[in-house]
This record gives C-alpha cells, sequence and structure tokens, in this order.
C-alpha cells in the first residue's frame, strides 16, 4: 500500500500503515437480474501483524458500469474477464479478474479515460484499437463489444487508445515542463540500442 489508511469500523479506527499492511484478497458477490449483472459492494481484506481487516470499498467498475455504493474507503477494483485453466481447457470468464485502484488510481486521468472509456469537454478518444489477442477472441463471440480488457497468460491484454486533447485558454503553460533536456527531462543522456 502507498499510503496509510485510517478507517472508522464500527466506532473503532483501524490503522494500517503503508508499506507495512497489504491486501490478502478481495471478496466480491455477483448476481444476474434483467440480463445485467449486479455486485456486492466489494470487501478489500487488509492483512497487518497477522490481523485481517475487511474494509468494503466505495466503486466497483464493470462492463461500461460504476457502482457506486456511497460509502468504504474512496479506492474500487475494475473487474475484468480472464482465461482460466479448467479441467477440459481453458474458458473465458467474464468476471474471472480484478484489479485493485487505490485513491490515487481511482480518480485519475488513466482510469477515467483508458479503463472507463469516459470522456470530457477536454479529452476526447480519437482512437481505439483492441489488443489482437483480443480482437480474435472478439471475433469468435466470446467477448462483447465493450469489453477491451482481458486477463490471460499472467498479464493484461487492452487496447491501444489515442485522445484528442483540447486544451482550455485558461491553462497555465509551463516552459520548464516541455524542454528536452535540463531539470525535467535529461533526454541528452539517453542511449538507444538494438
Amino acid at each position: 500500500m502507498q499510503d496509510d489508511i485510517i478507517y472508522d469500523q464500527n466506532g473503532t479506527k483501524v490503522f494500517l500503515p503503508a508499506g507495512k499492511a497489504g491486501i490478502g484478497a478481495i471478496i466480491i458477490s455477483s448476481a444476474k437480474a434483467d440480463n445485467l449483472s449486479y455486485f456486492t459492494q466489494p470487501l478489500a481484506v487488509f492483512v497487518y501483524q497477522n490481523v485481517q481487516y475487511k474494509i468494503p470499498l466505495r466503486f466497483a467498475y464493470y462492463n461500461g458500469r460504476i457502482f457506486d455504493f456511497g460509502s468504504g474507503l474512496e479506492e474500487g477494483v475494475f473487474i475484468m474477464p480472464a482465461i482460466m485453466d479448467g479441467p477440459s481447457g481453458q474458458f473465458l470468464d467474464h468476471q474471472g479478474a480484478i484489479l485493485y485502484l487505490n485513491k490515487r488510481t481511482i480518480n485519475s486521468e488513466l482510469t477515467r479515460h483508458y479503463l472507463m472509456g469516459q470522456d470530457n469537454e477536454y479529452v476526447k478518444l480519437a482512437h481505439s484499437e483492441d489488443d489482437l489477442f483480443v480482437s480474435q477472441i472478439k471475433a469468435q463471440g466470446y467477448l462483447q463489444s465493450n469489453e477491451d480488457f482481458v486477463y490471460a497468460g499472467g498479464g493484461i491484454r487492452g487496447p491501444i487508445k489515442i485522445w484528442k486533447i483540447t486544451y482550455p485558454e485558461n491553462i497555465t503553460a509551463r516552459p520548464e515542463f516541455l524542454r528536452t533536456s535540463g531539470g525535467y527531462a535529461e533526454l541528452d543522456n539517453l542511449t538507444f540500442t538494438k
């Protein structure tokens, strides 16, 4: 964990220090109704000094929908399909893997635009191209068109996405962030090899 977690659990303050506590599991259940999947609020099982703490997470994201449970840690999970091994070979589980999103990540532009596919007035998706493996699974009819990420072979397979950025007029230009050498970007010292 990158940050300390302080959580009030039934009137008792739980303190989990960064770098010393960790996540042992995520507990989440799903049900299907009206051809839609619904989820229980995810519980993160944190472990610190051999003691488990089950703390609810506020968000879950699945198949184009954000589930906001209104309470819990300001963190969440991204639920995606996974290729699983079974007794008769491999199969696709549409809810087979999750990506834990801590409080910094859940609210980041990367998560909003890349994982969740959200645009805003300044950032609009200009191009999206499926990963080759994901494209092949879609062509065989195993994935829905909006399922862009798959956990397979020990890693996440996801699309290439390119956005068009429209900068607001009141944005402050910072020339030091655009330099190709010096304090922020030591590009002069890079060597590329094959």
